[in-house]
């Protein structure tokens, strides 16, 4: 996925849900408490993408202006889109050295001292090893530390696209909140979650089909479901998928309006002994 695939996609998702706005007030409700430490407040993004819901959620959460933010970051455009946004809500931020492509997939450690707060969101499915992932992370989290997991539900119909295009390719199915709490919890923390319903609608055309729009580089609503499919926008979606995307998406076109239901789950972890 290009990051200008990513941004016109979370453009429209921005101009079209209230999926960040609901998940950020989520994520800041487990934040907010934390957020006043006298050893100071350290967060790190673990995938920021184009800092914009990290930029949300340290806002809501009321996080302090000297607080240090890390952000990690593989693609370098995103990467710098991210330190703007943040700056523009009052952050300074660093860029961490991302190492997701090391076997446990995250940064061994941080110059600027232990973590306070971590926030994954929309990236656990990503990684290889996920056991090594959070196993990895205990050293670096202080012992009141918050971890937040952000993933899509088993019943979000965005992921249900995606779905279409595993099953397709003979690729298992993204993790479930289910598994990762298993992981977090063999690691010794304590977790709560939370279910955050939102939904993405956009009128479309009574002519429109995915199949017609999906290499049109100007068409908002193909380029979208190609990011919910995880198609980059150069790459062929798979053939023997086309006619079940297709269905999925006419089944939820009514009245001229495609509807989509975009439950999020937010799994809390907090360090144990």
């Amino acid at each position: 996925m290009t990051a200008y695939a990513y941004r016109s996609g979370l453009d429209l998702l921005r101009r079209r849900s209230n999926a960040r706005t609901e998940t950020a007030r989520a994520v800041a409700g487990e934040w907010r408490i934390s957020m006043t430490r006298a050893q100071g407040v350290h967060v790190v993004d673990f995938g920021t993408g184009d800092g914009d819901l990290l930029a949300a959620v340290l806002t809501k959460a009321g996080t302090p202006r000297e607080a240090v933010i890390e952000i990690v970051e593989r693609d370098r455009q995103l990467a710098e889109a991210a330190r703007s946004v943040l700056m523009s809500a009052g952050y300074t931020t660093a860029l961490a050295n991302d190492s997701r492509d090391e076997p446990d997939g995250f940064l061994r450690e941080s110059s600027y001292g232990t973590v306070t707060h971590l926030l994954a969101a929309n990236v656990v499915h990503y990684l290889p090893d996920r056991l090594a992932w959070v196993a990895s992370l205990r050293p670096l989290l202080t012992p009141n530390a918050v971890l937040t997991v952000v993933m899509r539900s088993a019943m979000c119909e965005t992921r249900l696209l995606a779905d279409i295009v595993r099953k397709t390719e003979g690729r298992s199915r993204a993790p479930s909140d289910q598994a990762i709490s298993e992981i977090l919890t063999a690691q010794r923390f304590t977790i709560s979650r939370r279910t955050v319903p939102s939904l993405f609608t956009i009128p479309v055309e009574g002519d429109w089909s995915f199949s017609a729009a999906m290499t049109d580089p100007e068409d908002e609503l193909a380029m979208f479901v190609r990011w919910m499919l995880s198609v980059p926008a150069g790459s062929p979606v798979p053939a023997a998928a086309l006619t079940h995307i297709e269905d999925f998406l006419a089944a939820r076109i009514v009245d001229g309006r495609l509807t989509l239901c975009m439950e999020s789950i937010v799994l809390t972890a907090r360090m144990g002994d």
